[in-house]
């Protein structure tokens, strides 16, 4: 990651290094070039950075939390590897298709922004009302989410707000609500852990 980095960020400033000499011969005329360059390779090369911790993030998630967890639980060392390398290049490919088709950068980020929702929603009660809240109706509000937000998209009929993020509070909130209802494994609160060893207080929070 940070080899490529730096080569990106050295083959921006050779770019205007070039384009400096070009234009000095051809004109006679010396902009600053080169700390236009070095600009724009600190640039570059953070977006680089931070697209590949995004990578490799994105294709540890699901490595760990759902092929792992749900698909082959004794995945091996090596299997493990694989399947991470090829959920980033998959990922990385699905990342640059997007940007080559979405006409609207702005309006797509504030839609997959609103998938936070689902977070607020899961953080506000885990704060205020923990004894409201279970493993069970936090997954199922993160699922709602995402589908919330593929039904705005392939819908149309649906979009009776004014943005997605709106409905996504409206189905989030319910979904929270009758997962609480019906799940009967509330999350450990404070009072709950009082008396226990720190081990046992953290098995009870995740049950």
């Amino acid at each position: 990651m940070t080899i490529s980095t730096v080569i990106v960020g050295l083959y921006v400033v050779l770019l205007f290094v070039i384009s400096w000499a070009s234009r000095k011969l051809t004109t006679g005329k010396s902009e600053n070039y080169v700390l236009a360059g070095l600009t724009l390779a600190a640039l570059w090369a953070a977006d680089v950075s931070t697209a590949c911790n995004l990578l490799l993030s994105s294709g540890t998630l699901f490595s760990q939390d759902i092929y792992k967890r749900f698909i082959n639980p004794n995945v091996t060392d090596e299997r493990y590897t694989f399947i991470t390398k090829v959920a980033i290049v998959v990922m990385g490919l699905m990342t640059f298709i997007f940007a080559l088709t979405i006409s609207g950068i702005i309006a797509t980020l504030m839609q997959g922004l609103s998938l936070m929702e689902a977070f607020a929603v899961i953080v506000l009660m885990t704060l205020f009302a923990p004894k409201y809240c279970s493993r069970i109706g936090a997954f199922y509000t993160l699922v709602a989410a995402v589908v919330t937000l593929l039904i705005w998209n392939f819908v149309p009929a649906v979009r009776i707000v004014p943005h997605v993020i709106y409905l996504e509070w409206i189905v989030c909130s319910i979904t929270f609500g009758v997962c609480t209802s019906i799940s009967k494994q509330a999350i450990a609160t404070d009072e709950a852990l009082e008396g226990k060893s720190v081990e046992e207080g953290m098995v009870n929070s995740l049950n």
